[in-house]
């Protein structure tokens, strides 16, 4: 080992201070070591980088350049079987608007079926959506329903001749 100081040589590599100069050497030891470890972890990340660029490559290489099997599967599928999904894909397009006629007919029957079963009322004195509800309905607890068909935000407030349009 060398003196940093008086450039002296021939110093053990354990001594604590330079024999000819007397300088301390114990920080010069320390500032060794650290720049052998920097160096080892700068040849670390070093080396990682370059599996991590060889892993990218091979898997880039693997599924981006090779056909994958999906696309071979894809083009295996003999025609007469694209025929036949072809044929229950249309079936079940027909079978699709069948219903949606089906819906549209019973919505407008619902429809009239609820226009046929309405009743205009007028609130009396002492009377609340529960009690016309339960006289008219049956059920006084159906009050939010008129409340609801009637746009009114408090069911509670009802003001005497105020007409109700009821569904029954």
């Amino acid at each position: 080992m060398e003196c940093p100081l008086c450039n002296s040589s021939g110093i053990p590599d354990d001594a604590k201070s330079c024999p000819q100069c007397k300088a301390d050497l114990e920080a010069f030891h320390l500032t060794n070591k650290i720049g052998k470890k920097s160096k080892n972890r700068l040849l670390f990340g070093t080396i990682v980088t370059i599996l991590l660029v060889i892993v990218v490559l091979a898997w880039a290489i693997m599924f981006v350049l090779n056909p994958g099997e999906d696309k071979q599967a894809e083009k295996e599928i003999p025609n007469e079987e694209i025929s036949l999904i072809k044929a229950d894909l249309e079936k079940v397009q027909n079978q699709n608007e069948q219903l949606k006629n089906e819906n549209k007919e019973l919505s407008d029957k619902l429809t009239e079926a609820k226009a046929k079963r309405e009743k205009t009322y007028i609130v009396q004195e002492g009377e609340s959506l529960f009690t016309i509800a339960r006289k008219i309905m049956g059920n006084g607890y159906k009050y939010v329903d008129i409340a609801k068909d009637n746009n009114i935000e408090d069911p509670y407030k009802v003001l005497i001749g105020q007409k109700l349009i009821i569904y029954y």
